[in-house]
């Protein structure tokens, strides 16, 4: 069976066109699950992401909070490093809460 190019880099497609699956067993699995890919995938994202951001935003989840990220921006040379330390922590963890 000839395998067609699929150009946006998606699963590759058999000349029928369905779909060639990593795990074949699994095929009604992710037929099933197929409507739902990019909620999981969200859901994982922030799921993950969310404490990062905080821990860098509040210091929680053991981390140093906005003045140890400062600190740290500041022992690398980027100042004014407070102004970094807010600009990269609130996006990190807004933007993960907006994905779930």
């Amino acid at each position: 069976m000839k395998s067609l190019e699929n150009p946006f880099g998606a699963r590759p497609m058999t000349a029928t066109g369905s779909a060639r699956y990593l795990f074949p067993q699994l095929g009604k699995i992710y037929e099933r699950l197929g409507d739902f890919s990019w909620v999981l995938v969200r859901g994982i994202y922030g799921f993950f992401y969310i404490p990062h951001g905080c821990q860098k935003l509040f210091g929680w989840f053991g981390g140093s909070g906005l003045a140890g990220v400062a600190q740290g921006f500041a022992h690398e040379g980027l100042q004014p490093a407070y102004f970094w330390a807010r600009l990269i922590s609130g996006p990190s963890s807004f933007s993960a809460a907006s994905r779930c």
